[in-house]
């Protein structure tokens, strides 16, 4: 399996072909992105149809203030300057995360959709899980073997998981982080790894050893969650909806677009 492809289904506008298309892309490649018909790709109810034909669109919607599930399937994230405080709606860069790392039973493909792209900036981030170990591997060795040994702890909005930030299990690569939902009870050793991690994500991200999607209205880019650490660059806004994306979240057969590479 790659890390990344893009599709250009532009010209495409019957719904069986751009979910078949998206399938296909999703069980070679980690990361992938959509270019969309202009129009449609305008519009909720030709992504909930497209979503839905081969695999189940799962909730993914929380609270922005409290962390905690709404049940909702789509959650916006758009600018609005009355909660620049939270990333979901804020214009600052977002740190690189998984956001399945509180999550028992997280989504295997997250995906979102541009409904309005920002004025300059706001691209979307992506450093894959294999590239990642990579790195690490040959910068950081040491590092790498606590990261896959030592476990850590999530929590937000009720939800509480705690397990490696690196687990291989049969073949498959599964990736959990977010230095935001760190519990605040972790001990000092775990504490210190942590932020010996985020120091090397944040450093990636300032040295643009990462991949970069900027999607333009209409676009949209699905990506295995657990497989690859998503962000985002900061970007012009003043006015609510100056930047809109859709997210959401889905869960496929078995074996159908979640297998790591070998």
């Amino acid at each position: 399996m790659r890390a990344e492809l893009t599709l250009d289904l532009r010209s495409v506008d019957a719904p069986d072909t751009v979910a078949d298309r998206i399938l296909d892309a999703c069980q070679l490649a980690r990361i992938v992105h959509v270019r969309a018909h202009p129009v449609l790709g305008l519009r909720r109810d030709f992504w909930e149809d497209i979503v839905t034909r081969h695999g189940m669109q799962v909730a993914v919607d929380e609270n922005a203030l409290t962390g905690e599930p709404t049940g909702a399937l789509w959650s916006d994230v758009e600018f609005d300057p009355q909660m620049a405080g939270v990333f979901r709606h804020s214009n600052s860069a977002q740190p690189l995360h998984t956001d399945g790392s509180y999550i028992g039973n997280p989504p295997q493909i997250v995906f979102l959709i541009c409904h309005r792209a920002a004025a300059a900036g706001g691209a979307t981030l992506f450093v894959d899980g294999i590239d990642l170990i990579e790195i690490l591997g040959r910068e950081q060795p040491g590092l790498l073997g606590e990261l896959m040994r030592t476990p850590l702890r999530f929590a937000k909005g009720g939800s509480a998981v705690e397990v490696p930030f690196i687990v291989r299990a049969a073949g498959e690569l599964s990736l959990r982080w977010n230095y935001f939902a760190l519990d605040r009870h972790l001990s000092d050793g775990q504490r210190r790894l942590a932020e010996r991690l985020q120091s090397i994500l944040l450093q990636l991200a300032a040295e643009r050893r990462i991949r970069d999607v900027l999607m333009q209205a209409g676009d949209a880019v699905f990506f295995a969650d657990a497989q690859v650490l998503h962000g985002r660059d900061a970007f012009r806004a003043s006015q609510r909806g100056d930047r809109c994306l859709w997210k959401g979240g889905l869960a496929f057969q078995p074996a159908s677009a979640m297998r790591a590479a070998q």
